[in-house]
């Protein structure tokens, strides 16, 4: 009986000691942001107020796409004409329709989210993230989809490697979690080192990327329906591709995600 009490008062005086340590750590984080307040990675002010990597006004400064888009490929309506009716289509989507069967992105890619983009992918800092969970948590607090699968858009094992993270597999597990829906990485393989995509025109774009994806598990796509993710719609040219292994995999329906939409 002794023994065990020692045993139990040793446990509890560790996990306290955790917790303290904790707690030090967390004090001593927040006494350091306020003394020596970081700056805002867009605006470079000082970040008194906001989250970990921008200040308030730049949060408030993203622009979110709520309305007038494609019903197929999400791309913002022009709004020097007429209010678009419900479910128009773009010019492109009416001449040539894309193999995924719906589009949408979080925002712009432009100003504070690309810069949040930027770092993330090119800087190197997962802790970005941060900032882009709270983005996401605000977009998919009224939307909703039932029965889908998240999938993200891989990277190439070299990229991987210099990286060391994947941007659109921290996204897409993040919506995952906030919609409540199956995360199912690791069905798309990218087999083909392509070149980046920024660097070429719309053509060179849908030749760069044909055949750069396979299909690892068609047992876990066919039949299925799947939310496609990635960080950034350009052209679509990589969801687009990306969607056409799922589909050629038996996939069910197949919609696309992205954090932001270029222009």
């Amino acid at each position: 009986m002794i023994s065990m009490r020692k045993t139990i008062n040793t446990e509890m005086s560790h996990k306290l000691g955790s917790q303290l340590e904790f707690l030090k750590e967390k004090l001593y984080s927040r006494a350091l942001d306020f003394f020596f307040p970081q700056p805002c990675v867009y605006c470079e002010a000082k970040r008194i107020a906001g989250g970990p990597y921008l200040c308030g006004m730049c949060q408030d400064a993203i622009q979110f796409i709520s309305s007038s888009y494609c019903y197929l490929c999400g791309i913002p309506a022009n709004l020097s004409y007429e209010e678009p009716k419900e479910k128009f289509l773009c010019g492109s989507c009416r001449t040539k329709p894309p193999v995924f069967d719906k589009a949408r992105s979080l925002g712009i890619h432009q100003g504070v989210l690309r810069k949040l983009i930027h770092e993330l992918k090119y800087g190197m800092r997962p802790g970005v993230m941060k900032e882009i969970e709270s983005l996401l948590e605000i977009y998919f607090s009224n939307r909703r989809l039932k029965g889908f699968y998240i999938t993200p858009i891989p990277l190439h094992i070299k990229k991987l490697e210099q990286r060391e993270f994947d941007q659109a597999y921290l996204i897409g597990q993040k919506v995952a979690d906030i919609l409540g829906l199956a995360f199912l990485p690791g069905v798309l393989e990218r087999v083909v080192e392509t070149q980046p995509q920024a660097s070429l025109n719309k053509s060179d774009r849908l030749k760069n990327v044909r055949g750069a994806f396979r299909s690892l598990s068609e047992e876990k796509i066919q039949g299925r329906d799947i939310l496609l993710v990635d960080d950034v719609f350009t052209t679509g040219a990589t969801l687009n591709e990306g969607a056409r292994i799922l589909k050629r995999a038996k996939a069910n329906r197949v919609y696309v995600f992205s954090l932001a939409r270029a222009n």
